[in-house]
């Protein structure tokens, strides 16, 4: 019987490559995704984690907090999507995702070796260790540099090192967003967002990564439109 971090790692395989292809069909259906988890991310914020989390910081900041744990991601994927096209939106879900998924692999192989690990932030998440984030960062700045070289259009990044610098961010961006979610569950004393998707938890845990990897993106893009 599969374990639970391979059912989550395999269902996010599938949703990764359905997401692919929506982002290449054309504005229509993005706009209809981009729809629908925004809904999902403010119904879970409305009923989980906002009311639970007001008390700490006050009913005035109820707002703010929903608009950078839900505004604020959806506000980069759909600027980079039809500002800088389809390939730039899923290199970024791709970086996301893919740190996302090597974070859990990494976390698990450790746990089987025992290894002893260090909690980046033991107060906001116990078992995110610089260990893991060291390595999953790394691995997958290569994986990614390699990924976005080879398959993306010939002016995308233009070299390898330009590729590597976009990784490399996006991942170190990756962590740091799952990392300021975190912080907000561990206030509402919540291990997930919501239910609606299943071992993948809530709308709300799927695109916390992109508070950071969209930053990145967003900073990449313009700053080369600038000075080119």
């Amino acid at each position: 019987m599969r374990s639970p971090v391979i059912r989550k790692i395999l269902l996010g395989l599938i949703m990764a490559a359905a997401a692919t292809g929506l982002i290449f069909l054309g504005h229509v259906p993005v706009a209809i995704t981009l729809a629908v988890f925004f809904a999902g991310a403010i119904r879970e914020y409305k009923n989980n984690l906002g009311p639970k989390i007001s008390p700490e910081f006050g009913a005035k900041n109820y707002v703010f907090f929903g608009a950078l744990l839900i505004g604020l991601p959806f506000f980069f994927i759909w600027a980079i999507r039809y500002r800088f096209g389809p390939f730039a939106t899923v290199f970024m879900a791709f970086n996301f995702a893919a740190t996302d998924g090597l974070g859990m692999l990494y976390g698990l192989l450790l746990n089987k070796v025992g290894m002893k690990r260090h909690a980046i932030a033991k107060e906001i998440n116990e078992g995110k260790s610089w260990e893991v984030a060291v390595l999953q960062v790394l691995t997958n700045s290569l994986f990614c540099t390699f990924v976005i070289y080879q398959f993306s259009p010939s002016n995308f990044v233009g070299s390898y090192r330009n590729a590597f610098i976009l990784s490399f961010f996006g991942s170190i961006g990756a962590v740091t967003g799952d990392l300021i979610e975190s912080k907000f569950k561990r206030m509402a004393k919540l291990k997930d967002s919501g239910k609606s998707l299943g071992t993948h938890g809530g709308f709300l845990d799927r695109i916390d990564s992109a508070i950071g990897t969209g930053y990145v993106y967003i900073c990449y893009f313009a700053l080369k439109a600038i000075f080119r």
